[in-house]
């Protein structure tokens, strides 16, 4: 539609009121540009890795130690990268060296990066086996920034084990959680 009315001020045609065509031309084209540009994304699959690469999903349970803080184990190839499933802040780290081969008491594995939103959801990201040197406390991400790598578990299955906590209960961050384990890849 742009283009026609941009044709017809090329060639002469008067408007309606006499005039030419540029100006609705060109607010159609700014329209069109909006529409096309990115939208931000809410949430993001944790798990970075080409469609081909299978994540199997586990299913939804407590995290050890942290009474309300729902999960789900991101099953998949160790060194897969782990991505904020959220954008927030970078409010701790946690864990111990995966490399000792041992889990602790509450069985984390590996290194564990807490991430908070603005609007005080708190993600738990562990079984890391390496973070991102880069990543620091009061750092702000987005949601699908690299956060880390998957850890080789050697003795279970290698995976992410991701949960939140929700201010708004925990029948909210089941559902939260759950909306993370649909949302879109980062590849």
């Amino acid at each position: 539609q742009a283009e026609k009315l941009l044709k017809q001020t090329r060639e002469g045609y008067p408007g309606p009121n006499k005039g030419t065509f540029w100006r609705p031309a060109l607010k159609l084209i700014d329209e069109l540009e909006q529409d096309l540009k990115p939208k931000p994304v809410r949430f993001r699959f944790p798990i970075a890795a080409p469609p081909d690469i299978h994540v199997l999903v586990g299913g939804l349970h407590e995290t050890a130690g942290l009474n309300g803080n729902w999960a789900l184990d991101f099953i998949c190839h160790a060194g897969l990268g782990i991505c904020a499933p959220e954008a927030g802040t970078v409010t701790r780290f946690s864990g111990h060296d995966p490399s000792d081969d041992q889990a602790d008491k509450n069985g984390v594995y590996g290194w564990t990066t807490y991430l908070t939103t603005t609007t005080g959801y708190v993600y738990f990201i562990t079984h890391q086996g390496r973070r991102l040197p880069s990543l620091r406390v009061g750092q702000k991400v987005l949601a699908g920034d690299l956060l880390g790598f998957v850890g080789d578990q050697r003795y279970r299955s290698d995976h992410a084990h991701i949960g939140v906590t929700s201010p708004k209960g925990e029948q909210d961050a089941k559902a939260r959680i759950t909306a993370v384990s649909k949302a879109p890849r980062v590849s």
